[in-house]
């Protein structure tokens, strides 16, 4: 979509909601199209994807896969009757843009439904913006209640377990 598509869509989102929108905590109405509905936070990726893990899980949905890295992220599921649903994030400056798909030709209702509860969620983020950089990164170490530090947890392939990888064996 690239940097004059995420522009399109904040004047959109300004002209939908008002500088709110575009410049405060709450994000104005979405966009729809070709099966895929589309907003633009003005949150850290880390945040955006907390709330998109909670929207999934209040939904009644299997988180599936997740991978998240600096600039873009990715997480999959699976709803009750067997759709897929996926929320594709990417970070522009200090915008992330979600994209969010259910089924595979698209789902509108549901599509607003999941996009209006991560609106809700991000009015009242679980994790403040400070820590968020750090949910994202591999270098800093997990804190232990007793002031030790270990190393973060991580599967076979060497990356950092994530609420969606199936426990050790």
């Amino acid at each position: 979509m690239g940097r004059f598509g995420l522009l399109a869509l904040s004047f959109l989102s300004l002209g939908a909601g008002g500088c709110a929108g575009l410049f405060g905590a709450a994000p104005a109405s979405f966009a729809y199209s070709m099966g895929q509905g589309q907003i633009v936070f003005q949150l850290p990726l880390a945040i955006v994807v907390e709330e998109v893990d909670r929207a999934f899980t209040e939904a009644g949905f299997q988180v599936t896969f997740r991978h998240v890295d600096r600039q873009t992220a990715i997480v999959k599921a699976k709803t009750k009757d067997g759709k897929t649903v996926e929320a594709s994030l990417k970070v522009d400056g200090m915008l992330t843009q979600l994209s969010l798909k259910v089924g595979r030709w698209g789902d509108r209702e549901q599509t607003e439904a999941l996009i209006t509860n991560v609106k809700k969620g991000t009015r009242n983020p679980g994790m403040k913006a400070d820590t968020a950089a750090d949910a994202i990164t591999d270098a800093a170490p997990a804190k232990k209640a007793d002031d030790g530090l270990t190393a973060p947890v991580r599967t076979a392939s060497g990356r950092v377990r994530g609420p969606a990888d199936p426990p050790p064996k």
